[in-house]
């Protein structure tokens, strides 16, 4: 009876910690509806790297744009020096890597890994031909 009274309390506290530990908050990962949420807005393109190097920045980027994500899943490309606005769509690919993929107006796909997104950045990278990291690091316009 003495060993029931001890083992009982201890089970108890196993079982306690077991039924908390599975009831957690979310660990911050991003998925699913809250990927888009924080996606479909208006981006500036702010920063180019290259391997961790920041390589142009602001109004020194060639060809500097703005992306307009939509929740219908097409996004528009409008460059800032005169407007001129190109189309196509977007999804996310989820994994061990949450990657972006866009479909350029020409029909051209490509893949990029999603690093940071929240209300204010998106940040995304590929590897270059090269072999070497490219990022594009992006502010909300709201």
């Amino acid at each position: 009876m003495n060993r029931l009274r001890f083992l009982f309390p201890l089970l108890l506290v196993l079982l306690l910690g077991t039924v908390a530990s599975s009831c957690s908050k979310d660990d911050g990962a991003l998925t699913g509806s809250l990927l888009k949420a924080k996606l479909v807005q208006k981006w500036q393109l702010d920063e180019l790297s290259l391997d961790g190097q920041v390589t142009d920045s602001g109004a020194a980027i060639k060809d500097r744009y703005t992306l307009l994500f939509r929740a219908d899943g097409t996004y528009v490309q409008t460059l800032m020096a005169d407007g001129t606005q190109y189309t196509g769509s977007w999804k996310f690919n989820e994994g061990d890597v949450v990657t972006l993929q866009l479909t350029d107006h020409k029909g051209n796909s490509r893949q990029y890994m999603v690093s940071t997104l929240t209300e204010k950045e998106l940040r995304y990278g590929a590897t270059n031909t090269n072999g070497k990291l490219q990022e594009w690091r992006f502010s909300s316009t709201l």
